[in-house]
């Protein structure tokens, strides 16, 4: 345990970094899968080419209807091409950039065959087609060329609809009905030009548009008919993905009124001063006038996205914003602070933007644009303040967890891609919930029922839900369903995500847990049911003069508003950290209750530590944790840029720089505790660009990307020193620059909780145990890069030459409350200013 009383703040190290040129050293693999070249080149070669005069063929009889079409400025063809994919080719070898040959998409479309769609423009299939003769060359004294590519081939045909079709987990649509549908378009394309094209095709496109650095994304609603004979005809289409509606599933239950007692907390409320922090919620609006709101909030911190419409409603559902609101304004504390007689002080604000209109379907809609605007509209009204941005809606679960639209707009926000200068912004989410059905069976439901969008996003904290709520006042035949410090009956987790997905893998989901209530049942088996006495306590939308202003509100949705909660409360204790660092400082608090650490017993070690992460992410956070050090805990951290990459002088884009940091440590002190149990945790944060487009498949050995291309502008990394490491010496292991010692490549991996499982996403957390002997030595931390398509921008030196901001946590504990490590740290801390 550890005592904080004393109210210790974290420590910030000033001067204990310094960079070091970082070239990654070359990885070894092991037996490289390669494929054969063909017993017969000629014919292989002569099948290939009668491919592509049809495609040729195809393409003129084209160009025909694009006349008759009034579609006279498309041109060019879009083709599949069939291959085997293998170590010795590049699904990029098909394209060319100076011809203008572009590939849109790669995917998997059986065990050991993939597809790539590739645009060619008018006249430029020769390109292929000379390829092709040079594999097979007629004359005897040519060599062939293009061997691994050609050899790879399978088939070159004619693109259809489905063929820009993307969404992993999902059929093409099929039969007579309308669908939505979320058009990614290729890079450089007009919109203008689109909605042009789509008007003569007779296709509705959504106003609302979302840009990345190689897509942008429209909403059309047409036939699977129209669509087909659309993607037919335009030059412009990369992918084809659905646009699902809205999962809105509001689980809010009723209470007695207790007027009397809300009215007395107002009158004992201090609002928090004007520069405090504020949770902004998108949500469906709130009723801002509202006894137990009103001290947080006022008219002018409310805004809408429909008008002047700022009711908190949406069809039967209509109360979901002031549910959250008390819990983004309260915590979990609003049932004590109702019963007590003492002030309660406001730490931060509400704001409210409802960006779900109170009639209407929920239809789908460029959610990620949605929520842009509706955070533009709290921005634009008040302008530089510390913000904590949760929504609590989702739309349907996304298979494998693959970016969309709205994650990746999600990770804009959060990274500041659309800012100059780059505003960094906070953002959590919920995992989505999982609603009472007569199947359930806990937690097994919960492992299947997968993360809804936008909860994959990488740089937003997703918040999922556990329960401490075991105590049932309903009649006694009652029993609650999940034991204490388990998964809330309601929560979704990311277990399914990792055992069929195409994509590079996604982040571990959730980041952490919040209280998300308890169902009860009546017998073994039958239907649950979310009770009040198992639900948090939280505010409802007054319906008229002496309606009921308390009720219960639970799921995810809640446990993300108790989450912001916590981040507005934390950023109002450090208001100028970043909010990368807060991020970092509420993950770097989480620890398992003796419930989760129970779980997956079964599964190895490395296994159960990745079934935990992908159902209760890093645990339940702690406040007091995240705000304060205590004596036989110390936490230090830092804030720093880095530039992961430069253009060389030959104009290639290289890993450019790697951060040693020497931190304060109290190695006298550890060296004569001796064999003392020690854990040192170490978290780093950071936020990506994101650059969503479907150009890359996964082999069985290693991930090869695609046109140079993935979705994270670049990926951050930390290790640390083994015990007798030298500071160079780990320099010397990581960075194959300036090496003049033969050093050894093994880490101490055992000895850390997640080892390699940490390195997804894009924060990165992990625990090392041993001896306060061994931890004397660990004093030396490293910070590098890893590849993102920033690198392969070298030819936007403004790009690939950018910094990017970190954040790092690093704590040293001990359970053994008589040491103390904080004070000879602190010591030297002060002497070095």
């Amino acid at each position: 345990m550890a005592d904080r009383s004393e109210r210790l703040k974290h420590l910030f190290p000033g001067d204990v970094t310094r960079s070091r040129r970082f070239t990654a050293h070359r990885p070894t693999f092991g037996s490289s899968t390669t494929f054969l070249p063909r017993g017969n080149p000629a014919a292989h070669a002569k099948s290939l080419l009668e491919q592509l005069k049809t495609v040729k063929n195809d393409g003129e009889r084209l160009e025909t209807i694009r006349l008759a079409e009034q579609l006279q400025d498309c041109s060019g063809v879009v083709i599949d091409v069939i291959l085997i994919p293998n170590d010795d080719v590049s699904l990029h070898s098909l394209a060319d950039e100076r011809s203008g040959i572009e590939l849109l998409t790669a995917k998997m479309i059986a065990p050991e065959l993939a597809q790539a769609t590739v645009f060619v423009p008018e006249g430029k299939l020769g390109v292929l087609e000379r390829k092709i003769l040079e594999y097979a060359p007629t004359g005897p004294d040519k060599s062939p060329r293009n061997v691994p590519l050609v050899s790879s081939l399978e088939t070159i045909r004619r693109s259809v609809a489905e063929s820009y079709w993307t969404d992993l987990g999902k059929p093409f649509p099929s039969g007579e009905n309308e669908y939505w549908w979320e058009v990614w378009l290729r890079q450089n394309i007009d919109v203008t030009r689109f909605r042009r094209h789509a008007d003569i095709l007779g296709l509705h496109v959504s106003p609302r548009v979302l840009t990345f650095p190689d897509r942008t994304v429209v909403l059309v609603r047409a036939t699977v008919e129209r669509m087909t004979h659309s993607a037919d005809l335009l030059d412009s289409i990369a992918e084809l993905r659905s646009a699902p509606p809205l999962d809105l599933e509001f689980l809010a239950l009723d209470s007695n009124d207790e007027m009397e007692l809300a009215q007395d907390l107002a009158n004992r409320t201090v609002s928090a001063p004007a520069g405090a922090p504020a949770v902004c919620l998108l949500d469906t609006g709130i009723d801002y006038e509202h006894p137990l709101l009103a001290s947080g909030t006022s008219k002018s911190d409310v805004f809408s996205c429909f008008g002047d419409d700022l009711r908190d409603e949406f069809g039967n559902g209509d109360w979901h914003g002031t549910g959250s609101a008390g819990l983004a304004l309260y915590g979990l504390e609003l049932a004590g602070a109702l019963v007590s007689s003492e002030p309660w002080e406001h730490t931060h604000h509400l704001e409210s933007v409802k960006y779900i209109p109170s009639r209407g379907s929920n239809e789908p809609d460029l959610y990620g644009d949605v929520t842009k605007e509706a955070v533009a509209r709290a921005e634009i009204a008040i302008g530089r303040r510390n913000r904590v941005i949760v929504t609590t809606v989702t739309a349907a679960p996304v298979a494998f967890g693959q970016p969309t639209s709205w994650s990746s707009a999600v990770d804009q926000l959060c990274s500041g891609y659309d800012d100059n200068p780059k505003e960094r912004r906070l953002m959590i989410l919920p995992t989505g919930n999982v609603v009472p059905h007569s199947g359930y069976d806990h937690p097994a439901t919960n492992h299947l029922e997968t993360i809804e969008d936008p909860g994959q996003s990488w740089n937003a904290i997703t918040v999922g839900a556990y329960t401490d709520r075991c105590e049932c006042i309903e009649p006694q035949t009652w029993t609650p369903l999940a034991e204490a410090g388990h998964l809330s009956p309601t929560a979704r987790t990311s277990l399914a995500w990792k055992y069929k997905s195409n994509e590079a893998p996604p982040p571990l989901k959730p980041d952490f847990v919040c209280e998300g209530g308890n169902w009860g049942q009546e017998t073994p088996g039958s239907y649950p049911e979310a009770l009040s006495s198992l639900t948090p306590l939280s505010t409802r939308r007054r319906n008229g003069l002496g309606s009921r202003i308390l009720a219960r509100f639970g799921a995810t949705s809640g446990a993300a508003s108790i989450a912001a909660n916590l981040a507005a409360r934390l950023r109002a204790e450090y208001p100028r950290l970043w909010p990368e660092t807060i991020r970092a400082l509420l993950i770097h608090s989480c620890r398992y209750t003796p419930t989760m650490d129970a779980c997956f017993a079964s599964d190895t070690p490395r296994k159960q530590a990745e079934a935990r992460l992908r159902c209760f992410g890093y645990g339940v956070p702690d406040l007091q944790r995240a705000r304060f050090s205590a004596r036989n805990e110390l936490t230090l951290v830092i804030e720093r840029e880095i530039q992961p990459f430069f253009v060389d002088s030959e104009g290639v884009g290289k890993t450019n720089e790697m951060h040693l940091h020497e931190f304060p440590w109290p190695s006298g002190l550890l060296e004569q505790l001796g064999e003392l149990s020690t854990r040192l945790r170490v978290t780093l944060s950071y936020f990506v660009e994101p650059n969503p487009g479907k150009r890359g498949i996964i082999g069985d050995n290693r991930t090869k990307i695609v046109g140079q291309a993935s979705y994270p502008s670049y990926g951050l990394r930390f290790d640390v020193a083994k015990a007798g490491e030298r500071p160079e010496t780990l320099v010397a292991r990581l960075s194959a620059a300036d090496v003049v010692e033969k050093v050894s490549m093994s880490k101490d991996l055992q000895q850390w909780d997640l080892g390699l499982l940490r390195t997804r996403g894009s924060i990165h957390s992990d625990v090392w145990r041993g001896t306060a002997a061994d931890l004397a030595d660990k004093h030396a931390v490293v910070v590098y890069p890893v590849n993102g398509w920033w690198r392969f921008r070298h030819k936007t030196p403004e790009i690939c030459n950018q910094k990017a901001r970190y954040s790092l946590v690093i704590s040293i504990e001990t359970d053994a409350e008589e040491v103390d490590v904080y004070t000879p740290v602190m010591v030297q801390i002060g002497i070095e200013r």
